[in-house]
């Protein structure tokens, strides 16, 4: 299985919204689903005006999630929230992802799209990628270890949903 990825469009802010809606989507993202705010959120991305890259991920052209990368040195109220937990290597990304669709969860696609991702991210002049993941959300981190992301930090950090404890694990996987 291999997986392609496509840079967002404007044109793709219908599909985003609609999976933003999911309930297995919404409970980890709290990104309001409205077209206007997707404008606001992606907008500076998809211009380039913004350090992040951000990607439908397709499995033979059909489109079943999102992910996005972006250099933690861009981000330096991000890096400095997480420099509190940990010791940042330099060249290192963060990267966020998501399945849309309920159709596609818990089939193992997450792994794959993830893997054919860290690849393409490892391309880039990137030694290492972190990612902070809800302690509850247990498909995230699993998905993590079972592709080699070693948990490195345990903490409290403000959560993406703020219904949501503060409880967080902090994953690092660097190229080899």
């Amino acid at each position: 299985m291999v997986f392609s990825f496509i840079p967002l469009q404007r044109s793709d802010y219908s599909l985003l919204s609609a999976w933003l809606r999911q309930p297995h989507v919404a409970e980890w993202w709290a990104d309001d689903p409205e077209l206007g705010a997707l404008e606001l959120q992606y907008g500076a991305c998809i211009d380039g005006k913004e350090a992040c890259q951000v990607f439908l991920a397709c499995d033979e052209d059909q489109p079943i999630g999102l992910v996005q990368y972006f250099l933690m040195a861009d981000y330096p109220d991000y890096q400095a929230e997480i420099a509190e937990h940990m010791l940042i290597p330099q060249h290192t990304a963060s990267m966020d992802y998501l399945i849309g669709s309920a159709q596609h969860v818990y089939r193992g696609l997450g792994r794959h799209m993830l893997s054919c991702f860290i690849e393409k991210v490892f391309l880039e002049p990137i030694e290492h990628i972190v990612v902070p993941t809800h302690l509850d959300n247990k498909a995230s981190w699993r998905v993590l270890e079972k592709l080699g992301f070693q948990r490195v930090a345990i903490c409290e950090m403000e959560p993406d949903n703020p219904k949501h404890s503060t409880a967080h694990a902090i994953y690092l996987k660097s190229r080899v």
